[in-house]
């Protein structure tokens, strides 16, 4: 029964990471694509620090998870021309800003939630005290009994 109270949450957790975020309105998404493109371009064709910074400034800017979450998808390919002239602090620090934004409330509770789940999945359902007095009482038969008591019930009938 915990076992499916907890993969039900699992599930639960799972779809609040997969919900997309809210698209901004059509002239708020024209204006990021066009100024975060003409970025891009001044960077990897002309590449120099001013570019960079430039970008990273603009990235920092950014504060909608929509967007935040384009520019994270789109790193691997603009974070290594970056590096070729941006300060690796300034960058680093531009980076965990924009997944912070990026990470919704939701998202971020949903995270927390996976990992207690996680948690709660390697905790045993015993008290390990509860478990070395039934041994001492009662052996080791019964103590099984406690963590398996399904097996227990086959083993030695209802």
């Amino acid at each position: 029964m915990i076992d499916a109270e907890l993969a039900a949450a699992e599930k639960s957790a799972r779809a609040a990471l997969a919900q997309p975020d809210a698209k901004p309105d059509a002239e708020a998404l024209r204006e990021f694509n066009e100024k975060y493109g003409a970025l891009k371009t001044e960077l990897t064709v002309f590449g120099s620090g001013q570019a960079a910074a430039k970008l990273i400034e603009f990235m920092k800017g950014v504060k909608d998870p929509y967007l935040a979450r384009t520019i994270l998808d789109e790193f691997a390919t603009t974070g290594s021309e970056l590096r070729k002239h941006a300060n690796q602090l300034s960058l680093r620090t531009m980076y965990d800003n924009v997944k912070s934004v990026a990470l919704t409330d939701s998202r971020a509770q949903a995270r927390q939630a996976l990992a207690e789940i996680e948690s709660c999945r390697r905790v045993k359902p015993i008290n390990s005290m509860v478990t070395l007095g039934a041994s001492s009482a009662l052996g080791d038969a019964a103590t099984a009994a406690l963590s398996d008591h399904e097996g227990y019930l086959q083993a030695h009938g209802e």
